[in-house]
């Protein structure tokens, strides 16, 4: 092993001390001490000390959560709730900030799998305000943004950016009316099929008049098409066998089951249900509603509350706060976060804490390595090139002329190249043990 530990140190009664260390039982006070919020607090106090913003140069803070999945037994923690592959499996809610500067994550939190994302956003700006990280632009994803987080994230020197869901009747009304010319003026970037294009617009939005942006794609109008078609003739089909299947159900559990299959679409379909007469489950599209919808596909709403950005600039820092989401991929890849295999919950919090460290020592490696010359393009590549090629390194001890001495191998031209643009150079030194 690299670190020359012997190899004992990596028990696993070993990694599980190092656990209670972050988040332990306090018998005294019958509860969880979790220490784990004071660790980011320094680790991103202390990194930021060391790499500063340049000057005059404010801090733009993605914010967005990812849901975990649990293996085999669970803890209070784990509960049902959304995700993007659907499985109805238990699940923790992981949410981290993470700054665009350098990607480093400023502080993170671990919730129940069923909590949403919008009722998590005043403990994070508690937390940004206790951890001292200068006020700028705090970018979110869609669905987190209300009226009260609107005024209590401007109240605390903040600006807020966020797309805002097209369910709602202002947006709609917004999306309907707006005029997103197709010109050189209003393109933002390309895409397979279609380029993006950008307004701003003045109108109504959670009990006063705002300014918001509205952005269009073609692309993306294919795809809202294709998902609602593709959904609601899945769902038809399963109302239909349902008809078959629930024939001698109660009215109760056939609603219930109705509710389970329709699910967001509830909306777009109408659904009447026969006490005794066959068929049991009548149904059919809405064809209204979902006309309604079609005029809105590739259409999308978005709020800042920085007057001084175009909407071009809004359009662009949205679409660019992807970089949260490279995090929650790296988390989920290489550090194989899911699935979780621990039950107790002060357990999953310092798993999930210790998780987040692993990311630390990413972030750190791709900081020296820009230092050392690679290029912003080619750094995650490079990056992930170095960490396979290191993993290959053996450290071995052999007996030379009576002496004992330290051999590492496997090490090839690139890892050597690699350490020195990371100033690591000396990470794999022979000599005399």
């Amino acid at each position: 092993m690299l670190s020359g530990f012997e190899a004992d140190a990596f028990s696993k009664d070993a990694f599980l001390r190092s656990l209670d260390a972050v988040c332990h039982d306090e018998p005294s006070i019958a509860d969880a001490v979790d220490h784990s919020r004071e660790l980011d607090d320094a680790l991103a106090k202390l990194w930021r000390e060391k790499h500063p913003l340049p000057v005059n140069e404010r801090d733009v803070v993605a914010y967005d959560l990812t849901s975990v999945l649990f293996f085999g037994a669970t803890c209070p923690l784990a509960a049902r709730g959304m995700n993007h592959d659907h499985q109805p499996r238990p699940q923790v809610n992981l949410a981290v900030a993470v700054s665009r500067y350098d990607h480093s994550p400023l502080t993170h939190f671990v919730y129940q799998g069923n909590r949403n994302g919008k009722g998590t956003m005043r403990g994070l700006l508690a937390t940004l305000q206790h951890t001292g990280v200068k006020q700028g632009l705090l970018i979110v994803d869609r669905g987190l943004i209300g009226r009260q987080i609107v005024d209590e994230v401007r109240g605390m020197g903040w600006h807020l950016l966020g797309g805002i869901y097209r369910h709602l009747k202002d947006a709609g009304a917004v999306l309907d009316s707006a005029d997103v010319p197709e010109t050189p003026a209003n393109y933002v970037r390309g895409s397979k099929s279609g380029g993006y294009y950008t307004a701003g617009v003045d109108a109504k939005m959670f009990g006063e008049t705002r300014r918001l942006t509205v952005y269009t794609c073609a692309e993306r109008a294919f795809n809202d098409r294709e998902e609602r078609n593709r959904e609601l003739t899945e769902a038809g089909e399963a109302l239909t066998a349902l008809s078959v299947s629930g024939a001698s159900w109660s009215e109760a559990r056939l609603h219930r089951a109705i509710g389970d299959i329709l699910g967001p679409w509830k909306e777009y379909v109408g659904v009447r249900v026969s006490r005794r007469t066959a068929p049991r489950v009548r149904w059919s599209y809405r064809d209204r509603v979902i006309a309604a919808s079609a005029r809105q596909d590739g259409r999308y709403l978005l709020l800042c509350t920085d007057g001084l950005m175009s909407a071009s600039e809004v359009l662009r820092a949205y679409m660019e706060k992807d970089f949260v989401e490279n995090v929650f991929r790296t988390l989920k890849t290489s550090t194989e976060l899911e699935p979780v295999r621990h039950r107790r919950e002060r357990r999953v919090r310092a798993y999930m804490f210790v998780c987040l460290l692993a990311y630390w020592l990413e972030v750190a490696l791709r900081w020296r390595l820009k230092q050392g010359g690679v290029n912003d393009d080619d750094i995650a590549s490079y990056q992930e090139r170095l960490l396979k090629e290191l993993a290959r390194v053996q450290r071995t001890v052999v007996s030379l002329g009576g002496q004992q001495r330290t051999w590492y191998l496997n090490v090839t031209d690139f890892i050597r190249e690699g350490l020195k643009k990371a100033d690591l150079k000396d990470l794999l030194r022979e000599g005399i043990t």
